[in-house]
């Protein structure tokens, strides 16, 4: 399986074309598609339990899970296959299967990234945007994996939110978590260079939501900063 799903990956990097065949492979498009077929792989692989103790068998589940995550991340950069991705019900999962545990939780870093690395890609565009929109708690998960120590785990939530914050409903949703603005501020400085660079990215799009985004970000200290921001390149 792993060498099935490694040449996928290849073969759908960078390539619409080639995602989008995945929705014909099987001789029909629909239930039989080789795109459903991944779909419902990475669905059991994300509520299955994770076993108490580490084995070769949760490792090589792991090691599954991560190939299946990094082909969707791919899958989801065209537009004809995030039907089958919405019918799936597989980001409804990411609150329950994402590694954090709520608020304050204890965050399963390695499990966070494979589904940050997809939602990252999904949410470039506004329909991604809207369906993360839809699972409850997404956006309170998202803020708790931005607190995360690792730094990748880090930056890769904040470009999710990131994501969000250029659609105004996402802006709107962003914003109706208190926490949001000032977590946004502590991360646009002193952190590394892809957090600080995505904080500030995030903070300069809620701008557009009006004067209060403005007195509030004025009173953390970064009103110009985030005013002043303008995106540069970022190696990952």
């Amino acid at each position: 399986m792993k060498s099935e799903l490694k040449l996928l990956v290849t073969f759908t990097a960078g390539c619409s074309k080639a995602c989008a065949a995945l929705l014909l492979a099987g001789g029909q498009s629909g239930d039989t598609s080789l795109l459903h077929g991944v779909l419902k792989l990475a669905l059991r692989l994300a509520t299955q339990p994770q076993p108490s103790s580490k084995s070769s068998a949760q490792e090589y589940m792991t090691e599954q899970m991560q190939l299946v995550f990094v082909l969707l991340a791919n899958v989801v950069l065209c537009r004809e296959c995030l039907s089958s991705l919405w019918k799936s019900n597989l980001v409804a999962q990411f609150p329950t299967s994402s590694g954090a545990s709520g608020k304050g939780g204890k965050i399963d870093e390695r499990r966070a990234l494979m589904w940050l690395q997809m939602l990252g890609n999904l949410t470039f565009s506004f329909e991604g945007q809207k369906m993360l929109l839809k699972v409850a708690d997404a956006t309170a998960i998202l803020l708790n994996l931005a607190t995360s120590k690792r730094s990748t785990v880090c930056a890769m939530a904040i470009l999710v939110i990131r994501n969000i914050c250029f659609s105004s409903y996402g802006r709107s949703v962003v914003l109706s978590d208190e926490n949001c603005i000032g977590l946004l501020a502590r991360l646009a400085r002193g952190h590394d260079r892809k957090t600080e660079e995505l904080s500030l990215s995030a903070l300069n799009a809620l701008l557009q939501s009006g004067h209060k985004v403005r007195s509030v970000l004025k009173q953390l200290n970064v009103l110009e900063i985030a005013e002043g921001y303008q995106a540069r390149p970022i190696s990952w």
